[in-house]
């Protein structure tokens, strides 16, 4: 539980954040990086990138991101992804990337990383998705992904990013789709449904904003035009 909590609060920071913190040098009057695992991890400490906040408040965020970063990544599995007690790893695996790699001290050459997004692949299909077969939820899975390979901006991911956009567009549930929901399985949407433009965990079941949240923030991540 800890773990998954840690895991999302931060997604949630970076979410949030966007670029930025990619984008800011480290700071010398933010906390200084003491344990082996930073020293491992390379983290350089930096300060958060708003005008809202004090600055001892900001060092404190700093302090809260690193530690929450290490503790993410000391939970890598030795196959370099990670997992929630051995379910979802594609989803889970891009999310702790999608955190690690905005952080300013992380590149594509950091080991960590690099086993991160080799791994994360090992997962993609011939028709673009990213999840695993056995599991499901191969919406919610590839939209992950591709917020992963959106955040490293590495040119030799692209073309594997955007084969998981084009699976991911034909997920939207469009009128004259026909539902696999069980309320209304076999029935055509038509328009002015309301599962018209949703999105659900695999194709064409019942939409949740969930779903359609992670689809949309992968598309606009890839920069699809809205």
């Amino acid at each position: 539980m800890k773990y998954a909590m840690t895991m999302m609060v931060l997604a949630g920071v970076i979410l949030g954040c966007g670029d930025k913190a990619k984008q800011q040098p480290a700071t010398p009057t933010a906390p200084a990086t003491t344990t082996a695992l930073k020293a491992a991890l390379g983290l350089a400490a930096t300060l958060a990138e708003t005008k809202a906040m004090s600055a001892e408040a900001a060092t404190k965020a700093s302090e809260l991101i690193n530690g929450g970063l290490e503790f993410l990544a000391s939970k890598v599995n030795k196959n370099g992804g990670w997992d929630i007690q051995g379910r979802f790893e594609p989803a889970i695996t891009g999310l702790v990337l999608k955190c690690l790699i905005q952080h300013p001290s992380m590149t594509m050459e950091t080991p960590i990383i690099k086993a991160g997004y080799e791994r994360l692949l090992t997962f993609q299909q011939e028709d673009g998705a990213i999840y695993d077969p056995k599991q499901g939820r191969d919406n919610y899975c590839t939209a992950i992904a591709v917020c992963a390979l959106a955040a490293a901006n590495d040119p030799t991911l692209k073309i594997r990013m955007d084969k998981a956009v084009v699976y991911l567009r034909t997920l939207q549930i469009l009128p004259g789709t026909v539902s696999r929901d069980k309320e209304v399985a076999g029935q055509k949407i038509t328009k002015g449904h309301p599962y018209e433009g949703g999105v659900s965990y695999g194709k064409h079941g019942r939409p949740d904003l969930n779903n359609l949240g992670w689809w949309m923030q992968a598309m606009t991540d890839a920069g699809v035009p809205a």
